[in-house]
Protein backbone atom coordinates (compact mmCIF):
# COMPACT_ATOMS: atom_id res chain seq x y z
CA UNK A 1 0.00 0.00 0.00
CA UNK A 2 1.40 3.71 -0.96
CA UNK A 3 1.84 6.31 1.75
CA UNK A 4 -0.44 8.37 0.07
CA UNK A 5 -3.15 5.93 -0.14
CA UNK A 6 -2.74 5.15 3.68
CA UNK A 7 -3.05 9.15 4.42
CA UNK A 8 -5.69 9.33 2.38
CA UNK A 9 -7.40 6.95 4.81
CA UNK A 10 -6.27 7.78 7.92
CA UNK A 11 -7.44 11.19 6.91
CA UNK A 12 -11.16 10.22 5.66
CA UNK A 13 -10.90 8.06 8.87
CA UNK A 14 -10.35 11.60 11.19
CA UNK A 15 -13.10 13.39 9.56
CA UNK A 16 -15.74 11.07 9.56
CA UNK A 17 -15.21 10.32 13.56
CA UNK A 18 -15.35 14.13 13.40
CA UNK A 19 -18.35 14.45 11.44
CA UNK A 20 -20.06 11.82 13.61
CA UNK A 21 -18.96 13.87 16.65
CA UNK A 22 -19.89 17.16 15.59
CA UNK A 23 -23.52 15.58 14.78
CA UNK A 24 -23.84 14.04 18.53
CA UNK A 25 -22.65 17.33 20.18
CA UNK A 26 -25.32 18.80 17.88
CA UNK A 27 -27.84 16.76 19.42
CA UNK A 28 -27.09 16.81 22.89
CA UNK A 29 -27.21 20.77 22.72
CA UNK A 30 -30.57 20.60 21.12
CA UNK A 31 -31.61 18.49 23.75
CA UNK A 32 -30.22 20.37 26.29
CA UNK A 33 -31.50 23.98 25.97
CA UNK A 34 -32.76 25.53 28.51
CA UNK A 35 -31.64 23.22 31.22
CA UNK A 36 -30.86 25.34 34.12
CA UNK A 37 -28.19 24.93 36.98
CA UNK A 38 -30.48 22.78 38.88
CA UNK A 39 -30.50 20.31 36.19
CA UNK A 40 -26.86 19.46 35.71
CA UNK A 41 -27.60 15.54 36.74
CA UNK A 42 -29.62 15.56 33.11
CA UNK A 43 -26.43 16.75 31.67
CA UNK A 44 -24.10 13.94 33.45
CA UNK A 45 -27.15 10.94 32.93
CA UNK A 46 -26.73 12.03 29.18
CA UNK A 47 -22.84 13.08 28.84
CA UNK A 48 -21.61 10.03 30.60
CA UNK A 49 -23.16 7.48 28.01
CA UNK A 50 -21.92 9.24 25.44
CA UNK A 51 -18.57 9.37 26.30
CA UNK A 52 -18.52 5.13 27.32
CA UNK A 53 -19.75 4.94 23.64
CA UNK A 54 -17.06 7.12 22.11
CA UNK A 55 -14.22 4.85 24.58
CA UNK A 56 -16.02 1.61 23.33
CA UNK A 57 -15.92 2.69 19.62
CA UNK A 58 -11.96 3.70 20.14
CA UNK A 59 -11.36 0.61 21.32
CA UNK A 60 -13.28 -1.52 18.37
CA UNK A 61 -11.36 0.93 15.69
CA UNK A 62 -8.15 -0.11 17.66
CA UNK A 63 -8.60 -3.66 17.90
CA UNK A 64 -9.93 -4.24 14.35
CA UNK A 65 -7.02 -2.07 13.23
CA UNK A 66 -4.57 -4.05 14.75
CA UNK A 67 -5.91 -7.19 14.14
CA UNK A 68 -6.14 -6.19 10.17
CA UNK A 69 -2.80 -5.43 10.02
CA UNK A 70 -1.62 -8.49 11.06
CA UNK A 71 -3.53 -10.57 8.56
CA UNK A 72 -2.67 -8.28 5.87
CA UNK A 73 -6.00 -6.73 5.24
CA UNK A 74 -6.51 -2.87 4.80
CA UNK A 75 -6.42 -1.56 8.47
CA UNK A 76 -8.34 1.67 7.45
CA UNK A 77 -11.22 0.02 5.62
CA UNK A 78 -12.08 -2.47 8.24
CA UNK A 79 -11.48 -0.17 10.95
CA UNK A 80 -13.93 2.60 9.52
CA UNK A 81 -16.45 -0.02 8.90
CA UNK A 82 -16.44 -1.79 12.36
CA UNK A 83 -16.69 2.00 13.69
CA UNK A 84 -19.27 3.36 11.43
CA UNK A 85 -21.54 0.88 11.23
CA UNK A 86 -24.90 0.90 13.50
CA UNK A 87 -25.72 -1.95 15.59
CA UNK A 88 -21.98 -3.35 15.29
CA UNK A 89 -22.63 -4.70 11.80
CA UNK A 90 -19.60 -3.52 10.73
CA UNK A 91 -17.43 -5.94 13.69
CA UNK A 92 -19.74 -8.88 12.52
CA UNK A 93 -18.74 -8.58 8.75
CA UNK A 94 -15.39 -8.04 9.96
CA UNK A 95 -15.22 -11.34 11.63
CA UNK A 96 -16.79 -13.02 9.10
CA UNK A 97 -14.06 -11.98 6.32
CA UNK A 98 -11.15 -11.92 8.91
CA UNK A 99 -11.58 -15.92 8.93
CA UNK A 100 -10.37 -16.45 4.87
CA UNK A 101 -7.23 -15.00 5.82
CA UNK A 102 -5.71 -18.03 6.87
CA UNK A 103 -1.48 -17.07 6.33
CA UNK A 104 0.39 -14.47 4.85
CA UNK A 105 2.78 -14.16 1.60
CA UNK A 106 6.09 -15.30 1.88
CA UNK A 107 7.44 -12.30 -0.03
CA UNK A 108 4.58 -8.95 -0.10
CA UNK A 109 2.95 -9.98 3.13
CA UNK A 110 -0.54 -9.74 2.10
CA UNK A 111 -3.30 -11.98 3.49
CA UNK A 112 -4.73 -15.30 1.48
CA UNK A 113 -6.39 -18.04 1.88
CA UNK A 114 -4.65 -21.53 3.39
CA UNK A 115 -4.87 -23.60 0.21
CA UNK A 116 -3.66 -21.08 -2.24
CA UNK A 117 0.17 -21.92 -3.77
CA UNK A 118 1.08 -18.64 -5.94
CA UNK A 119 0.52 -14.96 -4.22
CA UNK A 120 -2.08 -13.25 -6.61
CA UNK A 121 -0.81 -10.08 -5.69
CA UNK A 122 2.42 -10.83 -6.33
CA UNK A 123 3.44 -13.84 -8.08
CA UNK A 124 5.46 -15.35 -5.51
CA UNK A 125 5.44 -18.95 -4.91
CA UNK A 126 3.86 -20.16 -1.00
CA UNK A 127 5.61 -23.34 -1.47
CA UNK A 128 9.41 -23.20 0.24
CA UNK A 129 11.70 -26.31 -0.33
CA UNK A 130 14.16 -27.46 1.91
CA UNK A 131 17.64 -26.75 0.09
CA UNK A 132 18.95 -29.85 1.44
CA UNK A 133 16.39 -32.08 0.57
CA UNK A 134 13.68 -30.95 -1.32
CA UNK A 135 10.65 -31.14 1.43
CA UNK A 136 8.21 -28.56 1.46
CA UNK A 137 9.04 -25.96 4.84
CA UNK A 138 7.03 -23.51 6.32
CA UNK A 139 8.51 -20.20 6.54
CA UNK A 140 8.44 -19.78 10.25
CA UNK A 141 10.88 -22.67 10.55
CA UNK A 142 14.41 -22.23 11.69
CA UNK A 143 15.86 -25.98 10.49
CA UNK A 144 14.43 -28.69 8.42
CA UNK A 145 12.79 -31.11 10.50
CA UNK A 146 13.60 -34.17 8.02
CA UNK A 147 17.48 -33.13 7.08
CA UNK A 148 18.46 -30.43 9.79
CA UNK A 149 19.27 -28.12 7.08
CA UNK A 150 19.39 -24.33 8.28
CA UNK A 151 16.40 -23.05 6.54
CA UNK A 152 17.86 -18.98 7.65
CA UNK A 153 20.18 -19.05 5.16
CA UNK A 154 17.24 -19.06 2.34
CA UNK A 155 16.08 -15.38 3.58
CA UNK A 156 19.71 -13.99 3.03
Amino acid sequence: MSKHNSVFKYVFFVLAALIVSLIVFAVGMVLTRGVGPDDRAVLYIMIVPLVVMLGLLALIATLVYKDASKKGMDPWLWATVATFMPNLIGVIIYLIVRYNVKKTCVACGKGLQSDFMVCPYCGASQELLCPGCGVPSSPEWKLCPHCGQDLNKLES
